[in-house]
């Protein structure tokens, strides 16, 4: 449907005035409006006592499930940090009832200052029952994450063929840190890191995982 010179002329007076954000602020806000989710980014920040801590659990556990392939690479790396974030839920717990009780120190006062603290934990857990809700709800997806993973790494292991020797755990551990690309602290003491390290040696299938020697 055709429409007239008139109406063509207003829509090309109306289109030059959306010529998008021109302030700095304005243009990077639309920077970022591609981005629907960050499930694909693969860059974590920590500090440089974090990283430290989390690569080292990382390589416990490796040690300690001996991991072969890529699959069961993965897996193990998301039991750990499952447990990272079981870790993180249980100090923001802890650290929520402190910085209550230090905002509140002087609404309670006993003789006592074992009691003193008592009642200031009961006032921060009553005050702030949503605060709690949450992180209650945060830890029980993790605990169901973490066992479904779990399952799944015993049951890949366990059904391997019995002549096939498990990889070296300082193979997996390799591997895992020549996938893990550190910068150094920066000014403010965090650094940055690929956080999804990958195995070289070819995934693990169910098929392939499930297959059984064929007998002599």
């Amino acid at each position: 449907m055709s429409i007239s010179e008139k109406q063509l002329n207003a829509n090309r007076e109306n289109a030059k005035k959306s010529t998008g954000p021109t302030s700095e602020e304005g243009k990077d806000i639309c920077r970022r409006n591609a981005c629907r989710h960050y499930l694909t980014g693969q860059v974590s920040t920590m500090t440089e006592e974090d990283r430290a801590a989390y690569n080292g659990r990382l390589h416990a556990l490796i040690d300690d499930m001996k991991p072969q392939g890529a699959l069961e690479l993965t897996l193990v790396q998301s039991v750990a940090h499952g447990f990272w974030r079981l870790s993180r839920a249980e100090a923001i717990e802890e650290n929520t009832f402190a910085l209550e009780a230090e905002r509140n120190e002087n609404r309670i006062e006993c003789i006592n200052p074992q009691i003193t603290e008592a009642l200031l934990q009961a006032m921060t857990f009553f005050n702030n029952p949503h605060t709690f809700s949450l992180l209650t709800l945060y830890e029980q997806r993790i605990h169901r994450k973490l066992h479904k993973d779990l399952k799944i790494l015993t049951e890949l292991q366990s059904s391997r063929p019995r002549t096939q020797e498990a990889s070296p755990p300082e193979k997996a551990m390799a591997a895992s840190d020549s996938a893990t690309y550190n910068e150094p602290p920066g000014p403010n003491g965090f650094v940055f890191s690929n956080d999804l390290p990958r195995s070289e040696e070819p995934a693990v299938t169910a098929d392939s995982a499930a297959e059984k020697p064929k007998a002599a």
